[in-house]
This record gives structure tokens, C-alpha cells and sequence, in this order.
């Protein structure tokens, strides 16, 4: 009798929570319906990330867009869900302030790689923030890193002057790189994962086998430091951007450079379109310029921050370039014409990084304010994001309710992972976990919980569950 009294009792209670659930989603459903009616220009913010608390120098989005991973001063990475601005993990080296210096996205977004001031590399799991290998050899700084195309090695530089090539799937040294005489802070991988290039503060770029780790050729030609480099879409010429004003186009096959761009000041970010028919280079001095790499013209000087710029990249289709600077403000340019398309203009503080979301209608800018952002630069992707976020919520339990094992089913797979949280309803939390994209049905075992009522989050929709 006390059984069914008690179930009687839970059921009511669920019936009573849904019922104002669904009144709630009513409510929901007509701001969201009002809201896609958009006036506001592009460049609206999308979220505002805030947790670290530090500067934050790079905002880079993960190759299917459904993450963002933040790096700050603050020894921390934070991996973000891109879809509804939560935070997902977080990175830490260990507890001695060890700063995290750079990381990379492997080419299918499974694992992040960091280089870290103690000397190593990580390769994270970014769903639960666990260490999958630690990458141990260098003997002193680590400065850059870069995966291979097909995510099978990763290759390390170091003030140490070696270079390291590692296997992903095992975590061992597969080839040193020695050959430099000073310490290397760049390196990039060719898109077709034939080449390493590699540059140091001795001025000397190289260029390495990507399969056996043997130096190919030694370029030679810049008179001060080596700022970035990019190679252009088929690996057979390398971009190379200095302190000493100047970019210069190498052939990858023969070592030789075949194009030398002057500018005004250093040149600190060069970067290669899409298509291999532009350069897009960025100087200390508050312009950009978009250069044709065919006859090596200037095709456009995009004039418009008031301050030293920090980066600047292509949209994924070549339309369109970013500028991060330290004006506070980030600006998309037309590769078309060279206008100003878009001002984006929110942080409190200097810009450091400006990257594209993988399908081009958002940027992340990473800032000294310690906030990282994310943008709309397309007017339609806001409508798109808000019917996306609607119905990716959507979900059924059953059965409900349950005595150990039950589903949650989606109305459809969904297109973002999604964070799934349990609490009761004092609000202490039971289960938390991230439920991976393309998911339909998620089983979730309860066989050690306490009979009561409970509550169902994923991303920002609630259910009760009854559990007895």
C-alpha cells in the first residue's frame, strides 16, 4: 500500500513539473519565434565565454565546429560547447602553474595537443579533460606543435633545437629533427602531409620529410626573425613572414625563393587562401594587405584598426578575411573588394586571436579582458542557430518512471554534442556526462540510485524522472 501511495504521490509530482514544462516551453517557443526576426546587423555576439581568469590568447574551433578550446595565461585550456556557449572541461598541466602555451585540434576533433612550459606535449581526451599520453624529450621549452593531415603523428619544436615527430597512437618518439643551430619556435605541416617546415631564431627555415624525418632543404633569406609561415593548398611553396618587412615565397620542391613581398613594418601573420590565389599578411602597424600570389601585386591595403594587429585568416571559402588587434576590436574584410564588412566591437581589452568556425558563419575572438567570444558574421546562421538549439533539445524519457536502466530518444540525431546532467532536486548533481553527436538514443544506468524524483538537463531543456 505504502508502494502505490508513494508512486501515486511521484506521479502527480511529474505531472504537475511537465505541466508547467511544457507551459515554459510555450513560452520559450514564442520568444524564439519573435526572435528570429532579426534587425540587428551582423557581427551580433553569439556567447560570451567567460571562465578564465586571465588573459586569453587563442580561441580555436574544433574541425566539425561543435567545440571552441580557449588557452589563457591563467595555466588553464577550456574546452566550450560551440552550440550553446557551456563549458564542457578543463585542461590543467598540473598544480605547479604550468602555463599551457599552445594547442591544436586533431584533424578528425577527437584529441587536443598542447605544448606546455614544462618541457612537454599532451594529447587530451577534450570530453572529460583527461591526459591521454604525455609527451616527454625535450630538454627545454616547447613552442609550437602541429598534427599531420591524416592525424597519425604529431610534430614538436623546442628552444632545445630539435624538432620531434611522435606516433598519436602510441605516444613514442618516432624521428628527432637536429639540424637547427638555435632555438625553433614555428613549425607547420604541408596540407598534403608530405613536409615539415620548421623555423628558428637563427633566421633558417627547413623543410623536413614528413614520412622519415630527413631534412630536405635549408631556406636561407630573411635577415631577422621569422614571424609565421603557410604553405600554400597543393604543398609545393611556402609563405614566410619576418621582422625584417618582408614575406617571401619559396619553392618547396628546390629551396629557392621565388617571390619577395616588401611592406613597412614587421610582418607578423601571413597566411595562404583557400584556393592558392591571394596571401592575406598582417604587420605591426595596423594594416593587413591581401597580395596576389600569382604576379605578387597588392591586390588591397585594409586600413581600419587604430592599433598593432595580432593575426589575420581566410573564411573558410576564401571570401572573406579576419583581423584581431589590439584596438579591441576584430574586422571582416571582403577579399572581393577590400571593404569593411563587419566591425566587431565588445571586448574590454586587447584582441589576440581571431579564428572562423569551420562552415564560415561565425568567428571566436580570444581577448586580454579574459573573455573569449563567438560572433555572428552571417545574418542567416542566426536564424539557423536558434532553430538548430530548439529542436536539438528536444528529447523523450522512457520508461518514466524507472527502477534501473532508461533512454533518452531525440527527435532526430543530434547535430552537437550534448551535455547530460542528473540532480536531485536539492540541486546536487548525480550524473554528468557529454552525450556525442549523431546520437538518437542514450541509455543511462540507474541501478544505484536512491527511489525519488530527479531531474533531466541536456544543454538547457528539463524533465523529471521518477525513480523508484
Amino acid at each position: 500500500m505504502k508502494y502505490f501511495f508513494r508512486l501515486s504521490l511521484l506521479l502527480g509530482l511529474i505531472f504537475t513539473i511537465n505541466s508547467f514544462g511544457q507551459d515554459r516551453q510555450s513560452i520559450l517557443l514564442a520568444k524564439q519565434t519573435s526572435g528570429t526576426k532579426i534587425t540587428s546587423a551582423t557581427g551580433t555576439l553569439q556567447f560570451d565565454l567567460k571562465g578564465h581568469t586571465n588573459s586569453v590568447n587563442y580561441a580555436k574551433w574544433s574541425p566539425d565546429g561543435s567545440k571552441i578550446v580557449t588557452v589563457s595565461n591563467d595555466e588553464t585550456a577550456i574546452i566550450w560547447n560551440a552550440i550553446n556557449g557551456e563549458k564542457i572541461s578543463s585542461l590543467r598541466v598540473d598544480d605547479k602553474n604550468t602555463l599551457i602555451l599552445k594547442v591544436s585540434w586533431s584533424p578528425d576533433g577527437t584529441r587536443i595537443a598542447s605544448v606546455n612550459e614544462d618541457k612537454t606535449a599532451i594529447i587530451w581526451n577534450p570530453l572529460n579533460g583527461e591526459k591521454v599520453y604525455t609527451l616527454t624529450g625535450h630538454t627545454s621549452s616547447v613552442n609550437d606543435l602541429c598534427w599531420s593531415p591524416d592525424g597519425s603523428k604529431l610534430v614538436t619544436v623546442s628552444s632545445d633545437r630539435q624538432a620531434i615527430i611522435w606516433s598519436t597512437s602510441t605516444g613514442n618518439i618516432l624521428f628527432l629533427l637536429v639540424g637547427h643551430p638555435s632555438s625553433i619556435y614555428s613549425v607547420v605541416w604541408s596540407p598534403d602531409g608530405s613536409k615539415i617546415a620548421t623555423a628558428s631564431s637563427d633566421m633558417i627555415v627547413k623543410i623536413w620529410d614528413g614520412v622519415n624525418g630527413v631534412n630536405l632543404l635549408t631556406l636561407s633569406g630573411h635577415t631577422r626573425k621569422i614571424c609565421d609561415m603557410s604553405w600554400n593548398p597543393e604543398s609545393s611553396k611556402l609563405a614566410t613572414a619576418s621582422v625584417d618587412k618582408s614575406i617571401i615565397i619559396w619553392s618547396a620542391t628546390i629551396g629557392l625563393p621565388l617571390q619577395t613581398f616588401l611592406c613597412q613594418t614587421a610582418v607578423i601573420s601571413v597566411n595562404w587562401s583557400p584556393d592558392g590565389s591571394k596571401i592575406a599578411t598582417a604587420d605591426v602597424d595596423r594594416d593587413a594587405i591581401i597580395w596576389s600570389s600569382i604576379g605578387g601585386e597588392k591586390l588591397f591595403t585594409l586600413s581600419g584598426h587604430t592599433a598593432g594587429l595580432h593575426n589575420v585568416v581566410w573564411s573558410p571559402d576564401g571570401t572573406k578575411v579576419a583581423t584581431s588587434s589590439s584596438d579591441k576590436t576584430a574586422i571582416i574584410w571582403s577579399a572581393i573588394d577590400g571593404s569593411n564588412l563587419i566591425n566587431i566591437d565588445g571586448h574590454k581589452s586587447y584582441v589576440y586571436n581571431v579564428s572562423w568556425s569551420p562552415d564560415g558563419t561565425k568567428v571566436a575572438t580570444a581577448s586580454n579582458d579574459y573573455t573569449a567570444k563567438t560572433w555572428y558574421v552571417n545574418q542567416k546562421s542566426i536564424v539557423s542557430d536558434e532553430q538548430t538549439q530548439q529542436h536539438s533539445n528536444e528529447f523523450s524519457i522512457f520508461p518514466n518512471p524507472t527502477n534501473t536502466i532508461f533512454t533518452i530518444q531525440f527527435n532526430r540525431e543530434i547535430v552537437a554534442a550534448s551535455n547530460l546532467r542528473i540532480y536531485s532536486l536539492l540541486g546536487q548533481t548525480i550524473v554528468e556526462n557529454q552525450i556525442p553527436v549523431g546520437t538518437k538514443e542514450w541509455a543511462v544506468n540507474l541501478s544505484r540510485l536512491p527511489a525519488g524524483m530527479y531531474m533531466v538537463k541536456i544543454n538547457s531543456t528539463v524533465k523529471p524522472l521518477v525513480v523508484y
